[in-house]
């Protein structure tokens, strides 16, 4: 299995996904996130799967939210590049 690494930016969109949900519903920003955290497991089991996007990049929808999951693979570890709602183009 691999190991991950999020950049700065998909770690404070991670942060501000649960942070924006947490304002009105603390129980379900926890069960957000839980799940965007279920799909990154998932990423590290098969990391080849999901959509390529280009030569370096694939992305994975979260089934449930819809959050998409930029990440690149490179030797032993994903990167966790950004995170953001699935209705959104990542740049």
């Amino acid at each position: 299995m691999y190991r991950k690494e999020f950049y700065n930016k998909a770690f404070l969109e991670y942060y501000e996904i649960w942070a924006y949900i947490w304002d009105d519903n603390p129980f379900y920003a926890n069960k957000v996130l839980n799940s965007i955290d279920e799909t990154i497991n998932t990423i590290l089991v098969f990391p080849f799967i999901w959509k390529q996007l280009n030569k370096n990049h694939r992305v994975i929808v979260e089934p449930q939210y819809k959050y998409k999951i930029v990440y690149k693979v490179e030797i032993e570890t994903i990167y966790i590049i950004s995170i953001f709602k699935y209705k959104n183009i990542w740049e």
